[in-house]
């Protein structure tokens, strides 16, 4: 398995286990004798977070990009009146100040 990421990724086998171990020591991976590293399982609380954060990120990533559209090319081809009601909604779901 370490050969296998080792030639998928370009990268030593030290620097593999290196990674490996890292995850190990967060808790994403366990390593298990005579089968080497899964993935290991998270419990519903840790899903919820990891959802929760992902939203958090992409919202804020979503605004960092509208913000810096500025090309009328790039501009939504609705009135201003549906724009402004869609923001409300788009805030309201994802929670963006």
């Amino acid at each position: 398995m370490e050969r296998t990421l080792c030639d998928e990724l370009g990268v030593s086998r030290t620097v593999v286990r290196e990674v490996l171990r890292h995850l190990e020591t967060e808790g994403l991976v366990e390593s298990v004798a005579r089968q080497g590293p899964l993935v290991a399982r998270l419990d519903p609380t840790q899903v919820a977070e990891i959802y929760e954060l992902r939203g958090l990120l992409e919202a804020n990533a979503a605004r960092a990009c509208a913000e810096k559209v500025t090309s009328p090319k790039f501009w939504p081809r609705r009135k201003p009146s549906t724009m402004r009601c869609s923001y409300v909604e788009y805030v309201g779901r994802f929670g963006i100040p």
